[in-house]
């Protein structure tokens, strides 16, 4: 009798200290919290992640990386237009644009155009902007890529974007304009011009404006001249 009672104690106590680890309400096989939100939250990386998050359509806008081996970059959403869902990919030299078309079940992301040879990693500046940067209607990408030290004048490219087809243009003649504005009022470019003349040993940086003229941007005229 005394061993039998004996026995069951140790039962009920090892009962109650199994409690203590597992409580009765917890299954025995869930995972850590913490681990599930390190997974959640680990950053990802590689191209065929990029194309994963474009295949899910979630709203989204992450750089993955930016250096002499990987540019790695996704934007999902209404960023080029109100009435309209599109993704940006950025990986290496390459630029992907999609649309998302509804269907009865959910979204097809159909891919517009792909632009490539374009230096993208390794730049120690990047900034992306979506503006009408040739007046059209319709917003372009503005990526921001380089700024020179001694003098606060940064440079990118310039992909304008079709307003019908959505097909990406790279406009070459932007690369060469410093701190780029848009001057709605004019349709014009206003960016920066470092000028040194003869006999000046200050450098002047002037204002110079460009305008659009069959699709290509020509400069108009500089606000300062040597004199």
């Amino acid at each position: 009798m005394k061993l039998l009672i004996t026995i069951t104690f140790f039962i009920i106590s090892l009962g109650t200290y199994s409690g203590v680890i597992h409580k009765a309400n917890t299954p025995l096989n869930t995972p850590n919290i913490a681990t599930q939100t390190n997974q959640k939250n680990a950053p990802l990386s590689g191209i065929a992640e990029l194309h994963e998050l474009v295949k899910k359509g979630k709203s989204i806008d992450t750089l993955l990386g930016n250096d002499a081996k990987k540019m790695n970059y996704c934007k999902i959403g209404n960023f080029l237009s109100y009435d309209e869902k599109n993704a940006i990919v950025i990986y290496n030299n390459t630029i992907e644009l999609y649309t998302y078309a509804n269907t009865n079940k959910s979204e097809a992301a159909k891919q517009n155009d792909i632009i490539t040879g374009i230096n993208l990693a390794g730049d120690s500046v990047f900034d992306i902007d979506f503006k009408d940067y040739n007046f059209d209607g319709q917003k372009d990408i503005y990526i921001k890529m380089r700024c020179t030290k001694a003098w606060p004048m940064c440079y990118g490219y310039l992909i304008t974007v079709d307003k019908k087809t959505k097909k990406m243009e790279r406009q070459r003649e932007f690369e060469r304009l410093a701190n780029p504005l848009i001057s709605p009022d004019s349709e014009a470019i206003v960016s920066d011009s470092m000028m040194t003349c003869t006999g000046v040993q200050n450098k002047q940086i002037c204002k110079l404006v460009s305008k659009w003229i069959n699709g290509k941007l020509v400069p108009s005229n500089t606000s300062c001249h040597c004199q």
